[in-house]
């Protein structure tokens, strides 16, 4: 018997409201339906603004949740984030807020990825992070006030590229040499080639929206270029290939735009004619 779509939307309404934030897998199971129709039900609630979505995933999957019950992905923080995610993520648990310029490069970085978590305030002294669940005002005794041309020159640069922008810090003691100088060789490569996406950006007047990924082997970014707006993905490498084309789509699938893609070198022969080949193909059909 064929199912009324409007009674599974209202069934996972109720589930969700019952069990809180949930992924997929867990809704498929209670609706006996496979998870793909059911992601499709989901991404209509989201439309439809009856669900929102996670940004952190578990297992590939988002988590969705109705609106008043965006505090309880608090749990999925501690439990899903790792590595430097979870320490910024604890971080700003546990202070409330942080002033953007005051913590180390990675911290810095994963704030700007913690996009379920950690909320933008501009301040007169420059960027702050807030903690999703702090309702408060930054206390106003934590701001001095910055003057100046310098200061304002500060101010006027994108707080999305700033978190990238690191400091000279003094030397510290050596302990662990070998480990410290590996951490200082790539945290100076990924300068070194977010710089360089930049600088070619400016020369080509692109102008960069917001940073919607950065590691040490890409660098995802929502760019304007002709009144258009697009995801680029910048490999730090001279030669990508089928899985890399396919990460790119994937990206800019998930954000609904078309996307662009540089790399350090000239691409194969083979990649560029299977690039003309998928441009110029229609469709594949299965013969039945």
């Amino acid at each position: 018997m064929e199912k009324d779509p409007r009674q599974i939307k209202e069934k996972i309404l109720s589930l969700i409201n019952q069990k809180g934030p949930s992924i997929p897998i867990h809704l498929a199971r209670e609706l006996e339906m496979n998870t793909i129709f059911t992601s499709a039900f989901l991404g209509e609630l989201v439309s439809e603004k009856q669900l929102e979505m996670s940004h952190i995933k578990v297992g590939g999957s988002p988590i969705y949740f109705l609106p008043h019950q965006k505090e309880k992905l608090e749990s999925y923080g501690h439990k899903y984030l790792s590595g430097t995610e979870k320490q910024a993520f604890l971080l700003l648990q546990e202070k409330k807020f942080l002033k953007n310029s005051e913590q180390t490069p990675p911290i810095r970085v994963a704030l700007a990825s913690l996009k379920d978590f950690a909320k933008q305030e501009q301040k007169p002294d420059g960027l702050y992070w807030k903690y999703f669940t702090y309702k408060e005002e930054i206390p106003s005794q934590q701001i001095k006030t910055i003057s100046g041309d310098i200061a304002q020159k500060k101010e006027n640069v994108s707080s999305k590229i700033e978190v990238f922008e690191e400091k000279k810090e003094k030397p510290k003691e050596k302990t662990s040499a070998k480990r410290k100088t590996t951490k200082r060789t790539s945290k100076k490569t990924n300068e070194k080639f977010f710089a360089k996406v930049k600088e070619y950006l400016s020369q080509k007047g692109i102008q960069i929206i917001e940073i919607e990924g950065f590691s040490k082997n890409d660098l995802t970014l929502k760019i304007a270029q002709n009144e258009k707006t697009l995801i680029l993905v910048a490999f730090n490498k001279k030669r990508i290939d089928e899985k890399d084309i396919i990460k790119a789509n994937q990206k800019a699938r998930e954000l609904n735009l078309p996307y662009k893609i540089l790399c350090l070198g000239d691409q194969t022969k083979k990649l560029n004619d299977f690039i003309d080949a998928v441009k110029n193909m229609e469709k594949i059909e299965k013969i039945e």
